[in-house]
């Protein structure tokens, strides 16, 4: 069983600790450093390592002794004997790491780049961009993300794409609309009717939701056979109100609904409101 080296030799360790802190340009406070910090753990075996080449001793036995002395927070064989090394070749080597200037910092030159990018093609993928200046899709994504704060959507499905004279005409329509309700109010909106339409299967089976019921612990779970929706629909033209549904029209199969078709439909709507105005 081996003995602390600092337990062993307190005073030459405080001593060479104290010089080496004294000489590092981060302290800024180096006497309320040394009163208030206890020794690093890797701090302290470096110098352990340091002391055995001083007193001379092998390789085996430097690993023995900082093994045998600090356990499972040792460090390992291999920096061991890379530290064992350096303080070989030069015994005044110092134990602390030396901060070292580390690679330029161009994450705002690279933002700039992918920005530009960005702005010039929405569509570009990760792997575009990392192939274009020169980082990472990890590093990529960080940087439209965290920098740009920009996310990547799928577009939105909406009915159809109106031109800019279909969206005025409908701007129009809606102040005039909303100007005569002003005037006249629910009376307005009581003598408005719209239309959808819908597709509806011919035979629609029951959800595993609508077929649930309520059970005991004891009773049996229910079963049902599988059902697969019927792939022969219908559409419907449904005309409602404010009261509910005026019209369900079914357009015949393989009837394509064009402008003119809905035309008639609706030429055929007026007449049922007309003729059930006059009875």
């Amino acid at each position: 069983m081996y003995i602390s080296l600092h337990e062993r030799f307190p005073h030459f360790l405080n001593n060479v600790v104290r010089r080496q802190l004294t000489s590092f340009p981060l302290f800024q406070n180096k006497q309320a450093v040394i009163a208030s910090t206890t020794m690093n753990t890797t701090l302290e075996q470096r110098y352990s390592i340091k002391f055995c080449v001083l007193l001379r001793k092998t390789r085996i036995e430097t690993l023995a002794m900082i093994t045998g002395t600090y356990g499972e927070a040792a460090m390992s064989r291999t920096r061991i004997y890379e530290w064992f090394n350096i303080f070989t070749e030069d015994s005044t080597a110092d134990a602390i790491d030396q901060p070292r200037c580390g690679r330029p910092n161009t994450t705002s030159v690279k933002t700039d780049e992918i920005k530009a990018l960005l702005d010039s093609d929405r569509r570009l993928t990760l792997r575009d961009i990392s192939l274009k200046v020169g980082l990472g899709t990890a590093s990529v994504h960080s940087i439209i993300a965290n920098e740009l704060g920009m996310r990547k959507v799928c577009a939105r499905w909406i009915p159809r794409l109106l031109t800019d004279e279909q969206k005025l005409q409908r701007v129009t329509d809606s102040a005039a609309s909303l100007k005569r309700y002003r005037n006249q109010g629910n009376r307005f909106l009581e003598r408005v009717i719209t239309a959808d339409e819908t597709w509806v299967s011919v035979y629609d089976p029951e959800t595993k939701q609508e077929s649930s019921i309520w059970k005991t612990p004891n009773s049996p779970s229910p079963t049902k056979a599988m059902v697969r929706r019927s792939a022969k629909k219908i559409m419907f033209i449904v005309f409602f109100d404010v009261r509910g549904v005026v019209l369900c029209h079914a357009v015949p199969i393989g009837r394509t609904v064009t402008g003119q078709y809905y035309s008639k439909v609706c030429t055929f709507m007026n007449l049922l409101i007309y003729n059930i105005g006059r009875s």
